[in-house]
């Protein structure tokens, strides 16, 4: 669950942060490698999350998120982003 409210977070400073920079240095604060300059791991993110919601629509609208081909795949891409930055339970209590 704590790696789940991470990425939540890192998610919503991503897409608000006033500064890059700022996202930066809270990250490597927190010790959290993301072995990619923010800016990339911000796209990264976002591209990801949008892929995911638009193919969701077009394909199983009536749906509830969570289901489907691409709804069902929230999950994994969780994890791999969990697993690829390293953002493991033991880093986020």
């Amino acid at each position: 669950m704590a790696t789940q409210i991470c990425f939540t977070l890192l998610t919503h400073c991503v897409r608000r942060a006033a500064s890059r920079a700022e996202l930066g240095a809270a990250l490597e604060q927190a010790g959290i490698d993301l072995q990619m300059p923010v800016d990339e791991a911000g796209d990264l993110l976002i591209a990801m999350m949008y892929g995911i919601t638009a193919l969701h629509l077009a394909n199983n609208p009536e749906l509830p998120i969570g289901e489907g081909r691409f709804g069902r795949l929230i999950d994994q891409a969780v994890t791999l982003f969990l697993n690829g930055w390293k953002l493991d339970e033991g880093q986020t209590d």
